[in-house]
């Protein structure tokens, strides 16, 4: 658990990092548009999350506070009565944010914490 927390410190921290300074490439102009891949098209234009993974993680960051984080299907629920997402959506962000270490498993793969 300890290897996997830092390692999802570092990848966040990683992330953060590359979204401030992006390299940009000899011949390239920052005007253009790179080729969207699967992991840009899950973030917007300006490279920030999604409006679904904003609200999933913040209610993490709110209400995932004790050491085991929160159930997926606790959040599903929470976020589909608050927000109208349904169950896929809501996967969806949190694979997302899990992969870009946002968030990070604790009991088992359906609880996650915030690394925030």
């Amino acid at each position: 658990i300890t290897h996997h927390f830092l390692e999802a410190v570092y990848v966040h921290a990683r992330a953060q990092k590359d979204l401030t300074d992006p390299p940009v490439l000899p011949g390239h102009h920052p005007q253009q548009q790179p080729a969207t891949s699967a992991a840009a098209s899950a973030m917007d234009v300006d490279g920030h999350l999604t409006d679904v993974q904003r609200k999933v993680l913040d209610y993490y960051n709110f209400n995932g506070t004790g050491d085991e984080g929160l159930n997926i299907h606790h959040v599903i629920s929470q976020c589909g009565a608050l927000y109208g997402y349904d169950a896929t959506a809501v996967k969806g962000a949190v694979e997302i944010l899990a992969a870009d270490g946002h968030l990070y498993s604790t009991l088992d793969d359906d609880h996650h914490k915030s690394t925030e």
